[in-house]
């Protein structure tokens, strides 16, 4: 490859400075084909040189950008190499030598279990990369959407999430290695149909006023429809926390919190308003809001307890705004579970939960129009339908078997945690 412009190159050259100090121990990795910038200020260099055995002192013109010593491609390169050798830099004073690998050869994606998928549907992606340099993977989807796997066992793990908002949906595997080597693999998804619900909701003429109090809402004017977007503003301004601003990063925790059971927060219940229903809120004759759920509700008795069904670790607990008190609980793998409209929250943020710990009370904090509870599943800041995690059949089929046969664990018991990793 040829030449680029800064601005084009500047992007890249922060992603090589962390592989820089990652590789740091044994030295530098090229593919010869892309700039190759350098972490050296000031502007002393005379000349530039790559020795590697049998081939010596092959010349490299260089520049600067940004106060970087930046490499230029070579004018030819071998094919499917990997040589060791050093990188010689010149100064009028001195020359200093860097141990630097030639890697051409691109890393090999081999894909372990791949997933079928609808519109509001997850489903788990496990595969390997086999690399020649230290290397970096992540997935992204047609919608731009990336995804950034966990390495447990040799195995890179992630769940996926086909979004509302596409008709269709492709996603593929992306590894680069730290000699800038890139391959791409296209996964093959079976895609399958989904439909959802239209529903219209009712708003009573008070709700602005009933769910105003817990806000301290009494700027209203008696108009139901101007104290409901006083109301909306109101829950606005008290929304502490962006659910996809929280959920969205990268894995920290494998399967250690996984176990086969239903992922049911609430041992009686009845549901209303299913995960990718477009509800149609109307008062007074007309229609206030209108979206997709991203949740399932499940409603129960006021003060019966809600529990999280699985370990894992509470990233937030409080008040925010419409989702009423709220609680968002990191299972692992990018997985999170987010319960709104509590009447009362029995946890912190920061808790290591175990497996049917309570974390609060049903209620209908925030924009709720009775008691309920709302479960929403979150993978990596996107909402997907929770109802296929309730099921035991689906849950042990497409997570906990696949898991276990790539992971090389024993199949456990019905009620067994999945196997933690290996640390």
């Amino acid at each position: 490859m040829g030449n680029r412009n800064t601005s084009q190159l500047l992007p890249e050259i922060g992603i090589f400075l962390e592989l820089f100090l990652f590789t740091g121990l044994y030295g530098l990795y090229w593919n010869g084909s892309y700039p190759l910038p350098l972490p050296f200020a000031g502007q002393g260099v005379v000349r530039a040189s790559l020795e590697i055995p049998p081939v010596t002192n092959i010349p490299l013109s260089f520049t600067y950008i940004s106060n970087l010593l930046v490499i230029q491609p070579l004018s030819s390169l071998p094919e499917k190499t990997i040589k060791d050798g050093l990188l010689r830099i010149s100064y009028p004073w001195k020359e200093a030598s860097y141990p630097i690998r030639l890697v051409t050869i691109p890393p090999e994606i081999s894909l372990l279990y791949i997933p079928s998928l609808g519109r509001g549907k997850s489903g788990l992606v496990l595969y390997q990369v086999k690399s020649w340099a230290p290397c970096q993977t992540w997935l992204v989807d047609s919608t731009g959407l990336f995804y950034y796997p966990y390495q447990q066992n040799n195995v890179w793990i992630t769940f996926v999430g086909w979004p509302l908002s596409a008709t269709k949906y492709q996603i593929k595997a992306v590894a680069e290695d730290a000699a800038k080597n890139r391959v791409e693999k296209l996964l093959p998804i079976t895609p399958f149909k989904t439909s959802y619900r239209v529903r219209t909701v009712p708003l009573a003429s008070d709700f602005s006023k009933k769910q105003g109090e817990e806000v301290n809402l009494t700027n209203l004017t008696g108009d139901p429809l101007k104290d409901y977007e006083a109301l909306m503003r109101e829950f606005a301004k008290q929304t502490k926390v962006s659910i996809f601003g929280l959920t969205y990063k990268r894995p920290s925790t494998g399967t250690s919190f996984f176990t086969n059971l239903a992922f049911l927060p609430l041992s009686e219940y009845s549901l209303s308003s299913l995960f990718g229903d477009e509800r149609r809120f109307v008062l007074e004759g007309k229609t206030v809001r209108s979206s997709y759920h991203n949740g399932i509700d499940f409603v129960a008795p006021s003060n019966t307890p809600v529990i999280s069904p699985w370990g894992g670790k509470v990233l937030f607990a409080d008040y925010n705004g419409a989702g009423g008190n709220t609680v968002v609980i990191d299972h692992g793998l990018g997985l999170h579970a987010i319960y709104m409209h509590l009447e009362r929250i029995e946890t912190k943020a920061g808790e290591v939960l175990s497996p049917g710990q309570m974390i609060g009370i049903i209620g209908k904090s925030g924009y709720s129009t009775g008691i309920h509870l709302h479960l929403g599943f979150s993978i990596q800041g996107r909402y997907v339908d929770p109802s296929d995690w309730t099921n035991t059949t689906w849950l042990e089929n497409n997570v906990i078997i696949p898991l276990k046969k790539f992971l090389h664990q024993e199949h456990g018991e019905k009620t067994s945690t999945f196997p933690k990793e290996e640390i």
